[in-house]
């Protein structure tokens, strides 16, 4: 049996990818086949990322994006149709499979994506580069708060100033799989009286299985931690029904000052197309002059005079 971490991921898509394609693609987003597993990503994409991508950004023809656990490639695919660069994250090292589906729905090359292998605590990306980050439900399968975290970090380092972030997790409180705006407001309530905010599951839940569920509150407290500013409150949902997960659209503010944690150096990246030559970014700050207040005490005797 397979463990709901990195380690565990890239062994049950190993095995999984052995079994034949259509079982690989529909593993992450369902959708029975391989373009049905598309569809269903584009539509999710398109319902529930891109209209904030707009809404913050504007136009996105110059953007570039970044999908936090891209699975099978389905919502990187969607971006790129709209940004000019998209660019996926993910723990399994199936890359080569997945960049050649692309490439084929790409009508054989791979014209603006690209693919990385890393965890959050390593995003194999310069600082400053991202304008658009979009992850659905990846947040509920890294196990721990110490994790969301370091995926928090990494993730405000990688943005440019003002870009914009849009993470689904699952909800803590969810007494209904299909609900209307008053039952999930009921359990907003009872969310916010949850003394942590949060359930850790375990180092022994299987792939796949939820081993992290979250309120808003607490996902909304530890974004502004790492300085994130909070845009919107969001949720999966179809019309006027409502499912299982959060979501929140943060901003890296735009006069957010470097901190230390923008000097540090990204990983190597294992994908075949991206982080060859990368530029490297040197930011100046012109230091404060401090006032002489022996010469300002000089020349204010000298005027009394």
């Amino acid at each position: 049996m397979n463990y709901c971490n990195p380690e565990g991921f890239k062994n049950e898509l190993k095995k999984i990818r052995e079994e034949g394609e259509t079982i690989f693609f529909t593993w992450f987003d369902g959708g029975e086949t391989v373009d049905g597993a598309y569809e269903k990503a584009d539509d999710i994409f398109c319902r529930l990322m891109l209209p904030w991508a707009k809404k913050f950004l504007g136009d996105l023809k110059n953007k570039v994006s970044l999908d936090i656990g891209y699975g099978g490639g389905g919502q990187v695919l969607a971006a790129s149709k709209h940004f000019k660069y998209a660019m996926g994250l993910d723990v399994h090292e199936e890359i080569s499979y997945v960049e050649a589906e692309l490439r084929k729905r790409q009508g054989g090359k791979n014209k603006n994506t690209a693919l990385f292998i890393g965890n959050g605590y390593t995003i194999p990306i310069d600082a400053n580069k991202i304008d658009f980050i979009h992850s659905w439900v990846t947040f509920l399968y890294i196990g721990t708060i110490q994790n969301v975290t370091s995926y928090l970090k990494e993730m405000f380092r990688v943005l440019k100033p003002g870009g914009v972030a849009v993470i689904f997790f699952t909800r803590l409180i969810w007494s209904k799989s299909e609900q209307h705006m008053p039952e999930y407001e009921a359990d907003l309530i009872k969310e916010k009286q949850h003394p942590e905010g949060y359930r850790e599951g375990g180092p022994l839940t299987r792939v796949n299985r939820p081993n992290l569920i979250m309120s808003r509150w607490k996902m909304e407290e530890l974004a502004e931690k790492q300085g994130f500013k909070f845009l919107s409150p969001t949720m999966s949902q179809n019309r006027d029904v409502i499912y299982g997960q959060h979501g929140v659209v943060i901003q890296k503010p735009i006069a957010a000052f470097p901190s230390t944690s923008l000097k540090s150096t990204p990983s190597k990246s294992s994908s075949s197309e991206v982080n060859k030559k990368k530029p490297k970014i040197i930011i100046k700050v012109k230091p404060k002059k401090v006032p002489d207040i022996k010469k300002q005490k000089q020349k204010t005797a000298k005027g009394r005079k």
